[in-house]
């Protein structure tokens, strides 16, 4: 299993006339770990999970890191585009606020895609893992013919297929009725303990982050009349 430390990571935003900066000051996921980023909309909370997630470069940071255990930690920050690539495809897993199945896929083929980029395939583990999220149905069904309920079971499916040692959900439960939601966490949740691996969730609903377990990340938000800050975690900047 691996760790990730994050420290004064920065992301610049602007349009030519507004300037938002976002923050993330002092983060560490590391196995088991249930954090939540918890902030208004239009705060950077995506902003934040991208830097993260590796999918987007911050633009200042004084450290990056990711620590697999027994080995010395490896600055990422030194990483070229490719490699990163490679770390997202073998250790990060996302699920989606809308699913992000891709329609034209059956839904044992999108749970089996990130296996395929991870280079690994297990057709089993696809199967022992849509029966644990009570997702009845054959390998060859399509997207469209599910409820959104099960979309949403399909995508943690998908993100957990390779054994991560990560798991990003941004607004995983937006589009779901507070039953469906509470059952989706709950899934997602114990199947990530179960393999160990760290997750990471934004949301809105304090109330049902902490229901299950997740520290709670605020984001401070200050806006002035052409500038905009956001610092995710507990400490402000100064």
């Amino acid at each position: 299993m691996s760790l990730l430390a994050v420290r004064n990571a920065m992301r610049i935003l602007t349009d030519g006339r507004r300037t938002f900066e976002v923050w993330i000051e002092d983060l560490v996921l590391g196995p088991g770990m249930r954090k939540a980023i918890v902030g208004p909309s239009g705060s950077g909370k995506t902003t934040a999970m991208d830097m993260l997630a590796l999918a987007s470069a911050p633009d200042g940071c004084d450290r990056l890191v990711l620590q697999e255990t027994g080995r010395r930690p490896v600055d990422l920050l030194r990483y070229s585009a490719g490699r990163l690539s490679r770390v997202r495809a073998r250790r990060f897993g996302y699920v989606l606020q809308t699913s992000g199945l891709l329609p034209f896929l059956t839904i044992g083929e999108n749970v089996a895609l990130p296996q395929r980029l991870a280079g690994r395939g297990d057709r089993r583990e696809i199967r022992r893992l849509l029966a644990a999220l009570d997702l009845d149905v054959p390998l060859s069904t399509m997207p469209s013919e599910l409820s959104v309920g099960q979309r949403q079971r399909v995508a943690i499916a998908r993100a957990l297929a390779h054994h991560p040692d990560f798991v990003f959900a941004d607004e995983p439960t937006a589009a779901l009725d507070p039953a469906s939601a509470a059952r989706v966490m709950h899934l997602l949740t114990e199947l990530a303990a179960q393999r160990g691996a760290a997750v990471l969730v934004i949301s809105h609903n304090v109330e049902l982050m902490e229901a299950h377990g997740f520290e709670i990340l605020p984001v401070h938000f200050t806006t002035e009349q052409d500038r905009s800050w956001s610092f995710i975690g507990e400490r402000v900047a100064a």
